[in-house]
């Protein structure tokens, strides 16, 4: 039920129009975000700090998806940051993030900052600050060269004092909007940054975790006008203005005397006619084309009845089974002036939550307008403009309305439409200026390429990326990137989106010259994933410094190569699936993994980081089975596959497990079609970890590896000759069946 809100209705009419159309967190969907930096910490391939510094007094670390920063000495209040977050200041934007309050100082600051430049003095750099104390405050501040507060130190209830507080920056035209949990709290006037920094601080003495943060450009904050589609640019599908039931609406008194419904005068009139029921009235033959854009258009009366609870046009619906209601999307309204949106399935999910509004006229009929345009639906009352949420897919041919108990409507009329494109024959168009295209671009010895163009579109350009990475473009559509290149085959991607969704990319390679000729092939895709500092086990010396040289390798044989360090076990089994995910578009994969690995009942685990395996029972459930790998690889048709395992060393927790559990190394695995699978050492047998910087067996590989004109069956053999002649006793295996000769570099022309 819903309470009555006269007195916020008041209140809100008096306010300017855009405090109340940006102020309230559900305003922009998923579908009106660019993301610009988005940060899960499951790895530190942003380049945050950690490990100790600063005289011993800051440290961090990044662990199982949080960020966890620390003072440890009085007056010492430390900031750290990504380098460089380039936004455009001149478009809206959000930054947001999730921290919790560990323990420390609880009248200290700890949060977000942000648009941080250089230091100008001994007091740090220039910056902003929104951020909270353990005590249930909260503060928005600036630094030039002196603390200026913009909110000074408040209380709120909003604030969670042992778990997790979402922090919300929202800049809107000329105006920041602040929340906390998805609730507002502040508006200030936007003041340009003084830096490119991102980041956070902590009080003294004191401990946060970060688990979340994510920079993105906001889509244009006027939304779409009611009146941008002309009659002319509908594609009329479904029309029912009821002068006569030609559509076979449901009529009559039915559900034991519960509901009414009657075609009269122009009107469906529809009626609950007990407490309790909310009945349902639809035309079952609607088939909308959902990938299409669409408008569904109805004008409705409350009657009388019940007025603080749904009435709603609905769309989407099918029975799912006998015992199960069907699924729907619906745009509700009360007869006391408020609206809903959200959809149904077992249960309400409210999208847009109970809000008043004067555009609703209590007494006399209102339009309700329901668009789909791209990825995005908006909604009108009386051709205005009220919410935009994320466009979600949809089934079932229903499209109908619903009453509230005891309550009558009367709907005047039901228009459904395809959306003709307002300018179907331009997609953004992508000039590249640098480099020029010929027929094909020559090989490169540098190890950076700019790419530089000019992005036009008459709609306005929403985005446009390089290779996944989005770079800013300024007023007339220009952009540059310096990219980075691997040895080898390099592809570029240029991406551009419209305001409406449509999207334009262009593709070239560009091939860095290694002296001598990498086999051409389809995409190559490698998983690297090096595990040392075992938590509860004991450091290995050589496993992270392996991963890093096999990726370098990798890389300069023209893999395109996803690194992880120190992995605990959600984490590996993340990498794995990406992988698998990704290889399904490419022709081979190599999976290299360096650490503790062990066998129990047959079966080979690789450790995570953070396993603590106190019996053998703990192995299937703390690990993850190599045979994942090999699964994902075949479920990705990949032509040639190859595993690389360097984890035979003994296992770590061995004296813990009973005298039966007890044996060294890995198992054989037979190795699927068009696949080879290489251990460091014989199956059971133990590998050594090494005593350079690499171990035995990766610098054997790396030493062979980029050998022209030899199959990877040579290339192992000369791996294994390496080992007998260096003694010690290690014999390197592998088990193979490729359908074909695989070469990691063709013969030198």
């Amino acid at each position: 039920m819903i309470r009555r809100l006269g007195f916020v209705f008041v209140f809100l009419i008096c306010l300017p129009a855009f405090s109340w159309a940006t102020s309230t967190y559900s305003d922009y969907s998923l579908g009106e975000k660019t993301p610009i930096v988005t940060e899960g910490f499951l790895n530190n391939n942003n380049g945050w700090s950690v490990g100790r510094f600063g005289k011993g007094c800051r440290s961090a670390s990044i662990e199982n998806g949080v960020y966890r920063i620390q003072s440890h000495c009085d007056k010492e209040y430390p900031e750290f940051w990504i380098g460089s977050v380039v936004i455009d200041e001149g478009r809206d934007f959000e930054i947001e993030t999730r921290v919790r309050f560990v323990k420390g100082d609880s009248n200290g600051f700890y949060g977000l900052t942000w648009g941080s430049g250089i230091a100008r003095d001994d007091k740090g750099p220039y910056r902003y600050r929104f951020g909270l104390s353990s005590n249930g405050k909260y503060t928005i501040d600036e630094y030039s060269g002196r603390w200026e507060d913009k909110k000074k130190w408040t209380k709120s209830d909003l604030i969670k004092k042992s778990a997790f507080n979402l922090l919300t920056i929202r800049k809107v035209k000329t105006d920041y909007h602040f929340f906390i949990n998805k609730k507002y709290v502040h508006t200030s006037s936007f003041e340009p940054f003084y830096g490119p920094r991102v980041g956070f601080q902590v009080g003294q003495n004191s401990i946060i975790e970060i688990d979340k943060l994510s920079v993105s450009y906001l889509a244009s904050s006027s939304p779409h006008l009611y009146s941008e589609y002309s009659n002319a640019q509908k594609e009329l599908l479904f029309k029912d203005d009821f002068k006569i039931n030609a559509k076979k609406w449901a009529e009559g008194t039915f559900g034991n005397e519960s509901r009414r419904a009657v075609v009269k005068n122009g009107v469906y009139e529809l009626s609950s006619l007990k407490p309790d029921s909310y009945p349902l009235f639809w035309n079952n033959g609607i088939d909308i084309d959902g990938d299409r854009d669409f408008e569904i258009e109805a004008k409705i009366r409350f009657v009388k009845g019940v007025d603080n609870n749904a009435n709603s046009i609905f769309w989407g619906g099918g029975v799912v089974d006998e015992s199960r209601s069907f699924y729907r999307h619906y745009f509700g309204f009360s007869g006391n002036g408020q609206f809903l949106i959200g959809s149904y399935e077992d249960g309400w999910k409210r999208e847009k939550h109970w809000t008043e509004t004067p555009l609703l006229d209590r007494k006399w009929y209102n339009t309700y307008t329901i668009r789909k345009v791209g990825l995005n639906v908006f909604y009108y009352i009386n051709k205005q403009w009220v919410y935009t949420g994320q466009y979600q897919p949809f089934f079932g041919k229903r499209v109908g309305f619903r009453v509230n108990e005891k309550s009558t409507i009367n709907v005047d009329y039901l228009k459904i439409s395809y959306l003709k494109e307002l300018n179907p024959q331009s997609p953004p168009e992508i000039i590249l200026t640098e480099p020029r295209m010929a027929r094909a671009l020559k090989p490169v010895q540098k190890n950076s390429l700019m790419i530089s163009g000019v992005v036009r579109d008459k709609d306005g350009i929403k985005s446009v990326s390089v290779n996944g990475r989005w770079v800013t473009i300024d007023g007339s559509g220009a952009f540059s990137n310096r990219l980075a290149l691997s040895f080898g085959e390099n592809e570029v991607v240029i991406r551009a989106e419209d305001q409406r969704g449509r999207v334009a990319t262009k593709r070239f390679s560009v091939i860095r010259g290694t002296g001598s000729k990498v086999q051409k092939r389809g995409d190559r895709l490698a998983l690297v994933i090096g595990n040392s500092n075992y938590r509860h086990a004991g450091k290995l010396s050589n496993s992270i410094n392996d991963a890093r040289a096999m990726k370098g390798a990798l890389e300069a044989l023209g893999f395109k190569v996803l690194k992880y360090e120190d992995c605990d076990q959600k984490t590996m089994k993340q990498a794995i699936d990406e992988f698998g995910r990704k290889l399904k578009t490419c022709d081979v994969g190599l999976f290299y993994y360096a650490g503790h690995g062990v066998q129990v009942k047959g079966s080979n685990y690789l450790l995570p980081a953070d396993a603590k395996l106190e019996s053998e029972n703990d192995v299937e459930y703390d690990s993850v089975r190599a045979d994942r790998v090999l699964a994902k690889m075949e479920g990705a048709s990949s032509k040639t596959n190859i595993v690389i395992l360097d984890a035979c060393r003994d296992n770590p927790f061995e004296k813990s497990w009973h005298r039966g559990a007890k044996g060294g190394g890995l198992a054989f695995m037979d190795a699927p079609s068009g696949s080879l699978i290489a251990y460091a050492t014989a199956p059971g047998r133990i590998a050594m970890d090494g005593e350079g910087s690499n171990g035995l067996y990766t610098s054997a590989i790396l030493k062979h590896i980029q050998t022209p004109g030899i199959t990877i069956e040579q290339m192992f053999k000369r791996v294994r000759a390496t080992l007998a002649a260096q003694g010690g006793g290690q014999v390197p295996w592998e088990s193979t069946s490729l359908r074909g000769d695989f070469y990691f570099v063709n013969q030198t022309p």
